[in-house]
């Protein structure tokens, strides 16, 4: 009897967490059908009506920025920042932009390079004394062709250069030497070559050099005191349920996914840099990826996913389409890609 008053407490339970879970989703679809918050003082974009169909179709919780020729033509916001308290999203929350950040640590670099403070073609040795591997250069960091192997950071680890001891202490495999193989480890070492060459912090150099200049204002490193009010917490679906995902550990991802930016800032910065002929959209024999970004037929491109969040542009020198989630469909990890990609070909 009592075996039998147990199990039976278990299928109750069960079932219990399996309706919440399913309500939980459901609540997450409606809010995402009725919730679009789009500006309305900018003329309608060509291809409008489509972009919407496409974001109503989709169920995207999170925002789209679009700028072209250089002018935002459109930015709207679906769904909710905190999902426990139904607060809605603004265009002044922030995501964390994960693997995106490669692309503002390549700024750094490349302004060093273009300084000639940094040689790529000197071994990352040179400029931190105690790496080892003299076979490794700087421009294998850049292009994801050093053969390090994947970052995994202990937990019991913490800041920059705990970092960069963990990454000279893991393999090193050199079948993927001079062959793309990402890994978050070697835009690690990039923050911290900016460090050695530049005297001040990786954050200093980020506020010095992009932050600042370019006003952002709702751009932030992690460990920001005035983040909260505007954090966006990431969330995946899994098996139909929102598991809120909790991101910790982020002091060991300098250089490579510790920043926390709205879309509009994030269009903003890369705006900037087209204005400054930043990046090379002519060259036909490009690397697969360098300084932070794919090189593709045409346009550039960056993701970062991390934490149940997700950051993808697409730009090239007339437009920039940047798209934040903060719900993960850990079942179609190429659902909000191939979004961006429809609205990209749709404009």
């Amino acid at each position: 009897m009592r075996k039998l008053l147990i199990y039976g407490l278990v299928v109750v339970f069960t079932l219990l967490v399996a309706f919440l879970g399913f309500f939980g989703y459901e609540k997450y679809k409606k809010a995402n059908n009725i919730r679009q918050h789009l500006h309305a003082k900018w003329e309608k974009p060509e291809g409008y009506n489509e972009i919407n169909q496409l974001l109503d179709k989709s169920g995207l919780s999170g925002t789209v920025t679009i700028l072209k020729d250089g002018k935002l033509i459109y930015q709207a916001e679906r769904g909710y920042a905190d999902y426990k308290k139904q607060k809605p999203l603004n265009d002044k929350n922030m995501f964390l932009i994960g693997s995106a950040n490669k692309l503002l640590t390549g700024v750094l670099v490349k302004r060093l390079v273009d300084e000639k403070k940094i040689d790529i073609n000197l071994p990352v040795s040179h400029y931190i004394t105690n790496f080892g591997h003299d076979e490794i250069t700087v421009n294998d960091l850049i292009k994801h062709e050093s053969g390090l192997t994947r970052y995994k950071p202990p937990m019991t680890i913490n800041g920059l250069d705990a970092s960069v001891q963990t990454i000279i202490q893991s393999p090193f495999d050199s079948r993927f030497h001079h062959k793309f193989y990402y890994s978050d480890g070697n835009y690690i070492l990039l923050a911290k070559i900016v460090e050695n060459i530049t005297h001040q912090t990786f954050q200093e150099n980020m506020r010095q050099t992009l932050f600042e200049p370019m006003k952002l204002q709702n751009t932030m490193f992690f460990d920001a005191p005035n983040l909260t009010a505007h954090r966006v917490e990431g969330m995946n679906i899994v098996k139909g349920n929102l598991k809120r995902a909790f991101a910790t550990g982020l002091d060991k991802y300098y250089g490579a996914g510790n920043i926390y930016m709205s879309g509009y800032d994030f269009a903003q910065v890369i705006n900037n840099l087209n204005n400054q002929h930043y990046f090379d959209y002519n060259h036909q024999n490009l690397p697969k990826y360098q300084y932070g970004f794919y090189n593709k037929q045409g346009y550039k491109r960056t993701r970062g996913y991390f934490y149940g969040t997700e950051f993808i542009a697409w730009f090239n020198q007339d437009k920039i389409i940047v798209l934040t989630s903060n719900i993960v469909d850990t079942s179609n990890y190429k659902k909000n890609e191939n979004l961006v990609k429809q609205i990209y070909t749709t404009l």
